[in-house]
């Protein structure tokens, strides 16, 4: 009987939905009605009503703290359509049996993307003596990297090692350990299967170093790594991440990780024998689906995409790695990470075969150097048919990228802010702001007034802007007609107060006319020097010059969204409507970029955006506006965490007359 536990750590709910399907709005005829006939049981902390069933689904909302629920279900749902998706600052443990799926808010919380990069191929190996290998002689052998090594790659694990009860084997994947009588890999690593004679299966990784006995280390298992997948694996087409690491400093670390739909697991291993790896250049020979070179050790399965890292890769790196379709073209993947990369071979992209028709050989090059033979693998017993299409990855979508939340203002006297004055977010170069708002109807009521009334979005500035940054909607009755303007000035000295302001016309019948409670996304940039912007929708709509050239002048007037940094807020500067997904950047983003991040449902995680000419590290802050906030009832406020970091407590927002009902759901873009 399944059993799903929440911990919410919000005081709003969240949303998980167990989805065989992903997703899918038209569900296969083939898709069992996993849910059809279901009965929920010991309900903890949460009453049935939150919970939604139909044929092909389970959704929840998740109350805040911790809850937990069991069901049965007529038709068994089998661990590889364990997948859980949703929203919210909430993590799921899923448990069945002896099977346990942990799934953190990240992972909750993840996108899904098309990539323009394919994987169109990848190699099947069928237990028995194939193999493919370098031919370098002694002693130029490749990978032989001593202090750090990463290995990465996606496989699937056939029939043979899950149908042969109590018969041990070894099924390699990637071997640089030795000849195949070495079974204790004392020399090298090697990255593979073990079907133990109680038919248990144990994804393994094994290494041996400068201080590791010979022929066999007294405790082989205090060696390796390892992950038992006997219950994780379902269906021999099921796809699987590997990472592998071995770092030698510090007494030693072996790490193993293993993803796959709904399926994150890890294991790490202190060696009893540390220090450098240790080769036997007579017998090794950097291998793949076999040991090395004339093994009967053979994989039985798929192998793809593997590289080989001379680095540490973390978990992070394993994450990312896993998202294939934002990372998995290792050449741009980072440029901390491929500066490292040594290997990739693409398992059918850049191969060719010596005989096609006939009995030939393989031959596959590094994609990291094509010109460079001495990368090249041959193959050995591998047929011509033995390359599959398509791909491994890329099969699994990761989850999708939910936005639930946005904030909203009345136009009164509230406000989300940095607490106190402070340097942070003060940009002396570049800056950049971007924000998804509505605007209420009363920005767009005239009347009598005669006054000036400012709407504002971001602000880090004096009262007079002649110091930081500011963001807002001017509306000006005294024109006539009335004028409504989104303006961005900057406190740079040297200009008036109009040359160090940009705007542009958004009442009725100006040519970027903005409605009413309509979602719209406001961008503006400088460039730390001249050049001032303003986008709408993607889309640039005004640039100007500053009369004198410089930069903002640091201020330490606190980083405010929603009203100017006035203390207390001001009731005639708070913005009325919603604001939701506000950004930070140290950079001038530039139009292609501006239009990417308008492409919410493809570049929506900005954590994972790289904008032109930058890195990730030029986001410097990012409200979510509802995600990563958290209300206390005793204080009656908000506090936002910025999503680039979530640890760093300077860019803490805390907020002043925002009600917790001021949280609003859906967010104002991508789905809810």
């Amino acid at each position: 009987m399944p059993t799903i536990t929440f911990n919410n750590q919000s005081s709003t709910t969240a949303v998980a939905v167990l989805d065989p399907e992903f997703g899918e709005s038209l569900i296969p005829t083939t898709v069992p009605k996993y849910f059809s006939s279901v009965s929920l049981t010991n309900l903890t902390n949460i009453s049935e009503d939150k919970i939604v069933v139909n044929d092909y689904k389970i959704g929840v909302v998740v109350p805040p703290g911790n809850s937990s629920f069991e069901f049965t279900s007529s038709i068994s749902l089998p661990t590889s359509d364990v997948i859980i998706r949703g929203a919210g600052d909430c993590s799921v443990v899923y448990q069945d049996g002896a099977t346990t799926i942990n799934v953190t808010p990240s992972e909750l919380n993840r996108r899904d993307v098309i990539s323009t990069f394919t994987n169109p191929f990848c190699f099947e190996f069928d237990g028995g003596i194939g193999a493919l290998s370098t031919t370098q002689t002694i002693p130029s052998r490749v990978y032989n990297f001593n202090n750090a090594i990463s290995i990465s790659c996606w496989v699937t694990f056939g029939d043979e090692m899950f149908t042969n009860p109590n018969s041990s084997k070894n099924y390699i994947i990637v071997d640089q350990a030795g000849p195949s009588s070495n079974t204790a890999f004392s020399k090298g690593y090697c990255l593979y299967v073990t079907r133990a004679s109680n038919n248990t299966k144990l994804l393994r990784f094994q290494v041996g170093t400068t201080t590791t006995p010979e022929p066999a280390p007294p405790t082989p298992s205090n060696q390796r790594a390892q992950i038992n997948i006997t219950n994780l694996r379902t269906a021999s087409n099921q796809v699987f991440f590997i990472l592998a690491t071995y770092d030698s400093s510090g007494g030693g670390n072996i790490q193993l990780y293993l993803k796959s739909a709904g399926i994150s697991q890890e294991n790490q291993k202190v060696p009893d024998y540390d220090g450098p790896l240790d080769y036997n250049n007579q017998t090794n020979r950097f291998c793949i689906g076999n040991t090395s070179p004339n093994g009967n050790q053979g994989f039985d399965g798929k192998i793809d995409e593997l590289g080989i890292f001379e680095k540490v890769l973390s978990s992070l790196d394993a994450d990312n790695l896993f998202n294939w379709n934002t990372n998995g073209n290792l050449l741009s993947y980072s440029n901390a990470n491929n500066s490292e990369l040594r290997g990739w071979y693409r398992m059918g992209e850049n191969a060719t075969f010596s005989n096609p028709g006939g009995v030939g050989d393989w031959t596959l090059k590094s994609a990291t150097d094509l010109l460079n033979t001495n990368l090249d693998l041959t193959s050995i017993n591998i047929a011509e048919t033995d390359v599959k299409t398509p791909g491994l990855a890329g099969q699994i979508q990761p989850p999708l990228f939910t936005n639930p939340f946005c904030f909203e203002f009345n136009g009164d006297s509230d406000s989300v802010k940095i607490a106190g004055s402070t340097n942070v977010l003060n940009m002396p170069g570049a800056l950049s702001i971007s924000a998804w708002v509505t605007l209420d109807p009363q920005i767009f009521n005239t009347g009598s007034s005669s006054s000036v009334t400012d709407y504002v979005i971001v602000d880090k500035a004096d009262n007079s802007i002649t110091e930081g940054y500011s963001l807002f909607i001017r509306k000006d009755q005294p024109s006539a007609p009335t004028a409504i303007r989104i303006r961005t000035k900057l406190g740079v000295s040297g200009n008036s107060d109009f040359q160090r302001t940009i705007q542009v016309d958004i009442q009725p019948g100006a040519t970027n006319e903005l409605q009413a409670n309509t979602t719209h996304h406001i961008a503006t940039t400088f460039d730390g020097n001249e050049i001032m912007k303003i986008y709408i929708d993607g889309v640039e709509v005004a640039e100007k010059s500053l009369v004198s050239t410089g930069t903002i002048s640091p201020t330490t007037e606190p980083f405010c969204i929603g009203n100017s940094t006035t203390i207390p807020p001001s009731a005639v500067k708070e913005y009325a409507g919603k604001i939701d997904e506000v950004s930070i950047w140290n950079i001038e983003l530039q139009p292609s970029d501006i239009a990417s991040i308008y492409d919410w449902n493809t570049n929506g995680d900005l954590n994972n955006f790289t904008p032109s000419g930058g890195t990730s590290a030029n986001l410097k802050a990012w409200y979510r506006m509802g995600e990563n906030a958290t209300f206390d009832v005793g204080s009656g406020n908000w506090t936002l965490k910025s999503a680039n970091d979530l640890t760093n407590a300077d860019l803490e927002l805390t907020s002043t007359g925002v009600a917790q009902t001021d949280i609003k759901t859906p967010g104002l873009i991508g789905p809810a």
